[in-house]
């Protein structure tokens, strides 16, 4: 199953996330396949796998982890591992997600000169880097929730400013 395309050099990193909040990321050059049948890089058992995103060469920006239920988590992207293939670390905790069933929805990042755009249904709220401050915490941490009428989240985009 196919859940997304990117391009990418060699040198850039891809992140690589699930549904339930684990990821890790993972340079371009190792989902490069040898054989013809294809390449299994990432585990994800009883959830989704999210379209794969392109960091680049640099690890100096900011991973953007949004959940169903609208929470929010900014974390530096150099405190993810790089593997080359796995389940990976846990991102943004998200409690009892059979239960809740609250899961993550979007992985995005973006930089210092970098704005992050988030579209619920008609409406949209820009994150600048100084409200991006706001949604900045630890790798594994529960993340902020969107203000009230932005909380389910439609689309992500990142733009220059």
């Amino acid at each position: 199953r196919i859940v997304g395309m990117l391009f990418a050099n060699e040198q850039d990193y891809i992140a690589l996330c699930s549904s339930e909040g684990q990821g890790f990321l993972t340079e371009a050059k190792a989902l490069f396949p040898t054989t013809k049948a294809g390449k299994q890089v990432i585990n994800v058992s009883g959830c989704d796998l999210l379209p794969p995103w392109r960091i680049g060469t640099t690890l100096e920006t900011h991973l953007c982890v949004v959940s169903n239920q609208g929470r929010v988590l900014l974390f530096s992207a150099d405190s993810l591992p790089i593997l080359a293939k796995g389940k990976g670390n846990k991102l943004i905790t998200l409690p009892q997600v059979k239960a809740t069933g609250e899961e993550v929805k979007f992985i995005t990042s973006a930089n210092a000169q970098q704005d992050i755009v988030l579209y619920a249904g008609k409406r949209h709220i820009r994150l600048t880097a100084k409200e991006q401050e706001e949604y900045l915490g630890k790798r594994a941490g529960r993340g902020k929730v969107l203000p009230r009428g932005f909380q389910n989240v439609d689309r992500v985009e990142v733009e220059d400013k």
